[in-house]
Parts: structure tokens; sequence; C-alpha cells
């Protein structure tokens, strides 16, 4: 701990500047990075194997909350300049992308974050959840099978797009 958590942030440090150089869109992450998620770790670091405290005591949780919170956030930024990178080349050839298209990494983002956030760092078992969701659903998808079917087709239609302009 004593010298992973200085190199980390000397090598953040030196990373956070390059980008600056370059004007990258990516150094937003960095200094999310920097500034939330290596002094969460290192509270949680020090607390845990250093002071041999349990992870469910209120300091590591917080400090586990924090961490994966701004690493969602980091997460986000990054996927934000790769989606804006995609939406950019496909309007350079004159084929939009979808808004459900690009909305879906975001969804599964957000889910994923929650999913860690309550069920990996508060302990919370997620099971029960998770089976009474499966079960609705199971429920929905069987009611809404036709509307269903024609969303699938749609998207089918969007994604290989059989028909030119004139058709």
């Amino acid at each position: 701990v004593i010298i992973l958590v200085p190199l980390v942030v000397i090598t953040a440090a030196e990373l956070d500047e390059r980008l600056r150089q370059r004007e990258s869109p990516l150094r937003r992450a960095v200094n999310v990075l920097r500034t939330w998620t290596l002094p969460a770790f290192a509270v949680w670091a020090i607390v845990v194997p250093v002071l041999g405290r349990s992870n469910n005591a209120l300091v590591p949780t917080l400090a586990g909350s924090l961490l994966v919170l701004s690493i969602t956030a980091a997460s986000f930024i990054v996927l934000r300049v790769a989606i804006d990178g995609i939406s950019e080349r496909r309007r350079a050839v004159d084929e939009p992308v979808p808004q459900l298209v690009l909305a879906v990494p975001r969804i599964a983002l957000v889910l994923l974050a929650a999913w860690l956030l309550v069920g990996g760092v508060w302990g919370v078992d997620l099971s029960a959840a998770l089976a009474a969701l499966g079960v609705t659903s199971l429920v929905i998808s069987f009611a809404l099978q036709d509307t269903l079917s024609g969303l699938a087709s749609g998207m089918l239609l969007l994604s290989d797009q059989p028909f030119q302009p004139g058709d």
C-alpha cells in the first residue's frame, strides 16, 4: 500500500499531463480517477488490510461505494467519448446511428454499477429481486409478444437497411 498508492498517483499525474498536452477528451476521466477513485482506494486500503477492519464496517463500505461510483463516472466519460466518435464517423458517411443503440451501453453500465454497489459493496442479497424481475419480464414478454416481434422486425430493418432512398 505504501509503495503502490504513490506510484499510481504519480502515474496518473503523468498521464493527465500528457492528455492535457494532446487536448484529449479522456482527460476528464483521468481527473475523476485521480480526484475520487485513488483517495477512496487509499482509504479502503489503509482501513481494511493495514488496520484490519472488517469490510462490513462503515468506513470501508463508504470507501467502496465511492470507489464504485467514481469508476462508473469515469466509465461514463470514456463511453461518451467512444459514442461521440462512432456518431461522428457515421455522420461523415451519412448513416446516423439510432439513439436506442447508443443508449444501450449506458443503461448496461448503470445496471452493472447498481448491481456492484448494492450487491457487492453493501452486501444485499439480490437473488430474490432478480428472480422476481425474471418472472415479471417473462409475463410482460408473453403479453407483448406481437408488439415485441414488430419491434424486432423494425430493428432488423434499421440495422440491415435493405431499402435505399428512391426504391
